[in-house]
């Protein structure tokens, strides 16, 4: 069965001349442990559809349901909890906070709710750290890693929560060919080890090659 299933979204944009649609239409399903990565040129909707189904964006029209939530029917509160526990983020820029350490940049999502992190979590962030070879790089602040290891960082924050679905938008657009490759199988790999769920958005053929499914954005739609 499913655990994400969205159904004929559509996307569009107040002009002076009329709505702007963005996305018209646009249906997938995605279970437990697959992945998904979705091309396109500049200015398709890529980052759009990814912001709705990351509840980052509402859709004009359509559905998103995660396991059996439809979060849009949420309060704000109860929506923001919703993506805190269910949904994790990787970026193209990987938005570390500058004085904080890899560990406690991994730990930020756990200090929004307040108070010091449960042992059992920062075991977790240590271990998340191990897993994208970081583990002697702790203690060590964003300007002292190179870009691909930033990215590594951010990779384990995404999954510090184990979210069920991980999104990830042109999250190699700002590294070398083999830091690329490098942090694309890390991210397939571990998703894979977390069953969870993984969309990639991004324009590069190597990325997309290693997911099991590969979709286009054309014209407002997957095809």
């Amino acid at each position: 069965m499913p655990h994400l299933v969205v159904e004929n979204l559509t996307k569009e944009y107040p002009t002076r001349t009329g709505p702007l649609r963005v996305l018209g239409g646009v249906s997938l399903e995605l279970s437990a442990g697959q992945n998904l990565a979705i091309l396109g040129p500049s200015g398709s909707g890529k980052s759009t559809l990814l912001s709705i189904i990351g509840t980052l964006d509402t859709p004009t029209a359509g559905s998103v349901r995660l396991g059996d939530r439809n979060p849009f029917e949420l309060a704000e509160p109860d929506l923001a909890r919703f993506r805190h526990e269910q949904i994790g983020f990787v970026f193209q820029e990987h938005f570390l906070l500058g004085s904080c350490t890899a560990l406690e940049n991994v730990l930020v999502p756990m200090l929004a709710e307040g108070g010091r992190p449960a042992a059992d979590t920062i075991e977790r962030a240590k271990s998340l750290l191990a897993r994208v070879g970081l583990a002697d790089r702790s203690d060590h602040r964003p300007a002292e890693l190179s870009g691909g290891e930033r990215q590594r960082v951010a990779i384990a924050r995404a999954l510090i929560n184990r979210p069920r679905l991980l999104l990830a938008d042109e999250p190699t657009g700002n590294l070398d060919r083999t830091s690329a490759a490098s942090i694309g199988r890390l991210l397939v790999e571990i998703q894979a080890e977390e069953q969870a769920m993984l969309i990639v958005v991004t324009h590069s053929p190597e990325l997309a090659a290693l997911l099991q499914q590969r979709r286009e954005l054309d014209g407002g739609q997957l095809v």
